[in-house]
């Protein structure tokens, strides 16, 4: 778990530093939601680091050194770590108001603070509420199900039913991404030969590309919460012992999956990914492809603008 919580921590810090260190960056929406999640990722991570320390000692766990107070301290940072996954679902829903609905960029603008000021009250608030649930078991401090709490509520209400609605949110923007794209692709080609159009209906070569790289986004999901999810409802015996290692091991890892997906989608924009074939394709690609690149560049425009050394200048 330390390893896994170690290599989190230092994914989700280098997102950080490489998008602070550029000024174009860190003004845009994208990058500021993702700075979002890198940030909350990094608390919960760094909490993990000190594995079953902060645990009571008359716990029985092994390396239990604390108190009741230490581990009501893990659940909080614990919990508030779960604010990324809110940051996800609004990044989720960027993407379809940029790509889908097609936003303007001084409307995203105009309520984007409000939106960070809700999503960390919103994880803060439940991390808060929940401090009278902390508990121990499963070798961690968190809200736990019976038989380690009395009642199922506390569990549904600060874990199940938030990331629930995280995770499904975040899949249904997706799709909607992915069936935006494929309409957008075959409307382009309507217009095109008939040789391109067989082609292009066979190969629908920028549904496949969005796919595969909303699987990409997807994954650090379906790699950590599934498992966190499947502890609550199985019972921890010698057969299902290996559940708690796996889910131990993948819970603390989001920062690093992160990390793997922000490295490879900017190495793919570097080295350009546009596919081979009539101009048509090539066109309705690269509109889809610099879509949230186009978003970012005006809102730095409109931000240079607003700047008071600008003005002055």
């Amino acid at each position: 778990r330390r390893i896994s919580a170690g290599l989190s921590v230092l994914g989700s810090s280098f997102i950080l530093w490489d998008i602070l260190r550029d000024s174009s960056k860190y003004v845009a929406t994208h990058h500021q939601l993702v700075l979002g999640i890198s940030f909350f990722d990094a608390i919960g991570s760094f909490a993990s680091l000190f594995g079953t320390a902060p645990l009571p000692k008359y716990s029985g766990t092994p390396g239990a050194r604390g108190s009741y107070a230490t581990c009501q301290m893990l659940g909080f940072f614990s919990q508030v770590g779960q604010t990324a996954y809110y940051f996800n679902l609004a990044l989720a829903v960027y993407f379809w108001l940029v790509i889908c609905v097609q936003c303007k960029a001084k409307t995203l603008l105009r309520g984007r603070n409000t939106l960070y000021a809700g999503l960390t009250l919103l994880g803060v608030g439940l991390a808060l509420g929940a401090l009278p649930f902390y508990t121990f078991g499963f070798h961690v401090c968190q809200v736990l199900p019976p038989p380690a709490a009395s009642s199922w509520y506390p569990s549904v209400f600060f874990f199940i039913a938030p990331l629930s609605v995280v995770l499904a949110g975040t899949t249904l923007f997706t799709i909607l991404v992915l069936l935006e794209v494929r309409r957008r692709e075959k409307a382009t080609l309507r217009y095109t030969s008939r040789q391109y159009q067989r082609e292009g209906q066979n190969n629908l070569l920028w549904t496949r590309k969005v796919f595969w790289k909303s699987l990409w986004y997807l994954a650090p999901f379906y790699l950590t919460l599934p498992v966190l999810f499947a502890i609550f409802f199985v019972d921890i015996t010698d057969g299902t012992v290996w559940m708690l290692k796996l889910s131990t091991l993948l819970g603390s890892s989001q920062g690093f999956w992160n990390c793997c997906v922000y490295i490879y989608s900017y190495r793919r924009r570097g080295n350009g990914d546009s596919p081979r074939g009539q101009s048509g394709l090539r066109q309705s690609g690269s509109q889809i492809r610099t879509s949230v690149d186009t978003m970012d560049s005006e809102e730095v425009k409109i931000q240079n603008m607003r700047s008071p050394t600008n003005a002055a200048d």
